[in-house]
C-alpha cells in the first residue's frame, strides 16, 4: 500500500509567490488494484506524482506530508530519504510510466540495446543469458514477438512503443507502477488495447497501478479506485463503480454528466468557467466560484474530506443536500 498523508507540494515563482499544485492531499493506492486519478488540467496530478516518486526539483518542494510505502512488511518515507537512498527504491519499490514517454525511446538505439541501459540503471553491468530470457520473457508478457529486440523504436506502432515502455516498467518487478496519461494521442482502438494490456500486468504480476488521466471514459474502463482532484485538492474517493453510480460531489457530477453517451444527438452541456488560478485560489471551497449550489459556508470555509459511507469520501459542506 501507498499512504499519501497531507502532502503541500508548491511552485515558488517569487520571494513570497506559491503556486499552490498539490494542497493537503491524502489519499491511498490499495495493493495489486488499479486506482486512478482525475481532473481537469492543472489540477495537480502530474505534481502528485512527482511527490509520489520523489521527482522534487526546483520550483517545486514539498512544504508538508509524507509519502509512505508499506510492501512486505517494510515502512519507507519517500520524502525522508536522500537521491541516493531513493535511487536504491527506484525501479524495484516503483516504476514511471511518464507522459509522451514512447516518443522518448532512442531512435538510433536497437530495442536490446534500450534494455540494457536501463537494467544497468539498478546494477546490471552485463546481461547474463538468464537476463536475456528475462528480457524476452516480459516482451513476451506484453504481448509482443521477442524478434522486436532487434528493431528500433521507429518501426514500430504507436501501441507497441507503449507495450515496450510498460515492459521496460515492469523489468525490475516493481510493487507499484505510475501511469502519467498513458493513452495520450492514441487512437481509441490503440487506447482500449492499452487498458485490457495495463489490466493483464497487474493480475499476471500483482502490481500496483496508478493511472493519471483527464479521461474519465479511461477510469471507467480500468480503475478499481478513482480520486478526483480539483485545483490541488482532493475532493472525492471512493471505488470507480460508486463514483459513477453515485457522485456526491457538484464537480464530480459535472465530470460524469459531460461524458458523452451512445446514441445521444445533442451535445451534453459543459462546466461553465475555469478552475481558479492555484497562485492566489479563493476562499473556502475552491469550486465555490462554478458552483450553483453553493452557499454562505462554502465561500467561507475549507471542506475536510470526509467518510459519509463506508469507502466514499467527499469534501463538500453541502452533501446530502444536493
Amino acid at each position: 500500500m501507498v499512504e499519501i498523508r497531507n502532502v503541500k507540494a508548491y511552485y515558488k515563482i517569487g520571494a513570497d509567490l506559491f503556486v499552490k499544485a498539490v494542497d493537503g492531499v491524502s489519499v491511498s493506492f490499495e495493493t495489486g488494484k488499479i486506482t486512478g486519478i482525475a481532473g481537469e488540467s492543472g489540477c495537480g496530478k502530474s505534481t502528485l506524482l512527482k511527490v509520489c516518486i520523489g521527482w522534487i526539483k526546483p520550483p517545486l518542494s514539498v512544504l508538508a506530508g509524507e509519502v509512505i510505502y508499506k510492501f512486505d512488511g517494510e515502512r519507507v518515507n519517500i520524502l525522508d530519504l536522500d537521491e541516493d537512498s531513493l535511487q536504491r527504491y527506484r525501479w524495484n519499490l516503483f516504476a514511471v510510466v511518464p507522459q509522451a514517454a514512447m516518443n522518448s525511446l532512442n531512435p538510433v538505439r536497437k530495442l536490446k540495446k534500450i534494455f540494457e541501459e536501463t537494467m544497468r540503471k539498478f546494477g546490471i553491468k552485463k546481461l547474463t543469458k538468464e537476463d536475456e530470457k528475462t528480457v524476452e520473457k516480459v516482451i513476451s508478457d506484453v504481448g509482443l514477438p521477442k524478434e522486436v529486440l532487434n528493431m528500433y523504436p521507429p518501426q514500430l506502432s504507436g501501441g507497441m512503443k507503449q507495450r515496450i515502455i510498460m515492459a521496460l516498467a515492469i523489468i525490475a518487478k516493481p510493487k507499484v507502477i505510475f501511469c502519467d496519461e498513458p493513452t495520450t494521442g492514441l487512437d481509441l482502438v490503440t487506447q482500449k488495447g492499452i487498458l485490457l494490456f495495463l489490466r493483464e500486468i497487474k493480475e499476471k504480476y500483482g502490481i500496483t497501478i496508478v493511472l493519471i488521466s483527464h479521461d474519465m471514459g479511461v477510469h471507467a474502463q480500468i480503475t478499481d479506485n478513482l480520486a478526483i482532484m480539483y485545483a490541488g485538492k482532493l475532493i472525492e474517493y471512493a471505488s470507480t463503480k460508486e463514483i459513477f453510480r453515485n457522485p456526491l460531489h457538484p464537480y464530480t457530477k459535472a465530470l460524469i454528466n459531460s461524458l458523452p453517451t451512445i446514441g445521444e444527438k445533442e451535445q451534453k452541456e459543459k462546466l461553465p468557467g475555469a478552475p481558479p488560478p492555484l497562485l492566489n485560489p479563493p476562499s473556502g471551497c475552491r469550486f465555490h466560484p462554478r458552483c450553483m449550489q453553493s452557499a454562505d459556508i462554502c465561500r467561507k470555509e475549507v471542506p475536510e474530506l470526509k467518510e459519509v459511507k463506508p469507502g466514499h469520501y467527499v469534501a463538500c459542506h453541502r452533501v446530502g443536500e444536493v
